[in-house]
């Protein structure tokens, strides 16, 4: 027996390098077809104009990377987020698409959260879109609820959660609303968030009511002063 075993070893030992290595090559050219998608997001942020052509191709970038490394949850949540992007396009798309790529971002989101329960940002997405999409229900207040919960110290989870509420305000029922003013307090007091909290409430028009929610002792001397605390 240890002389079959001797002999196959070498054998064994090649395939199981053969494996690791096919893995790693996987890995690296999903690393490298999302970077891409991540790319053009970062434009996004600093204001570029979402076209359907860019946004398509970033689709295709984190398909493509998905399909190197399932369920990787950098590609899940990529995927989900530009779903929501998707709502930015310029181009300007039916209302059944949008509907349609939603679901899509939902699945993604829902299985993100599912293999990642304790990372408040795939919670904070999934509320953002969920909002996004009109759905107001338990989902949605369960994802608020997780996302604030996990990260109350998270700028990007603050911003993300603000601009849900901010964006929807009428739609959010009363147990909502008064997380969301609990998030509108933690996030004045971010100094990674705080000047951007303000901003986006001063888009929807709702910068005063905000700042209401301001501690004066407990936050910068720019929220004070925008704030006229």
């Amino acid at each position: 027996m240890q002389k079959l075993v001797g002999r196959w070893a070498p054998l064994l030992l090649v395939a199981t390098l053969a494996v690791l290595a096919i893995s790693s090559v996987s890995a690296m050219l999903g690393d490298i077809t999302a970077h891409q998608a991540v790319r053009q997001e970062r434009r996004w942020f600093q204001g570029a104009p979402v076209t359907d052509l860019q946004w398509r191709a970033a689709e295709s970038n984190l398909k493509k990377a998905l399909g190197y490394s399932p369920s990787h949850p950098d590609y899940l949540r990529g995927l989900g987020r530009l779903s929501s992007w998707f709502f930015s396009v310029s181009d300007g798309v039916g209302a059944e698409t949008s509907a349609s790529t939603g679901q899509q971002g939902l699945d993604y989101l829902r299985q993100l959260t599912g293999q990642r329960p304790y990372w408040p940002d795939g919670w904070s997405d999934l509320a953002l879109l969920k909002s996004q999409l009109g759905e107001f229900d338990d989902e949605f207040d369960q994802a608020f609820a997780n996302a604030f919960a996990l990260g109350p110290n998270e700028p990007q989870v603050l911003l993300t959660l603000s601009n849900t509420a901010l964006s929807r305000w009428s739609s959010l029922g009363m147990a909502s609303r008064q997380q969301a003013l609990q998030v509108f307090a933690r996030g004045l007091q971010s100094r990674g968030a705080e000047m951007r909290l303000l901003s986006v409430a001063e888009k929807y028009g709702m910068q005063k009511a905000v700042c209401l929610m301001a501690a004066p002792e407990k936050v910068s001397g720019r929220v004070r002063k925008t704030c006229a605390l």
